[in-house]
C-alpha cells in the first residue's frame, strides 16, 4: 500500500503509539478492563480471545487482543458508520 493510504486501512497502515495502563477486573470477571491511551484519546478497553487464522486457516489459534469499548470511538477517525457499506459487490 502507498504511503499516503487514508481512510479505515491508513490509520491502521501506519504505526500508532499506544500505552494500555490501569489493569482490572471487568464486569466480567473472566476478562480484564484497562484504560488504553492511543491519539490523545484515553479509551476503555477489554482483554479477550480472537481467533488468528494466519497460519491455520481451518482451525485458527486464540490469541489475546483489547476490545475498544463504544465502537471504537476515539480509536478509528469518525464514527463507526462511516465504514458501513450497503453491499461490497
Amino acid at each position: 500500500m502507498s504511503a499516503r493510504t487514508h481512510g479505515l486501512l491508513g490509520q491502521f497502515f501506519h504505526p500508532i503509539d499506544y500505552t494500555v495502563s490501569d489493569p482490572h477486573p471487568g464486569s466480567d470477571p473472566t476478562k480484564t478492563d484497562a484504560t488504553m491511551l492511543v491519539k490523545s484519546h484515553q479509551l476503555t478497553v477489554t482483554r479477550g480471545l480472537q481467533k488468528d487464522y494466519s497460519k491455520n486457516p481451518r482451525h485458527g489459534a486464540e490469541v489475546t487482543c483489547w476490545f475498544v469499548h463504544n465502537n471504537g470511538a476515539g480509536l478509528i477517525d469518525g464514527v463507526y458508520t462511516d465504514y458501513i457499506v450497503p453491499d461490497i459487490f
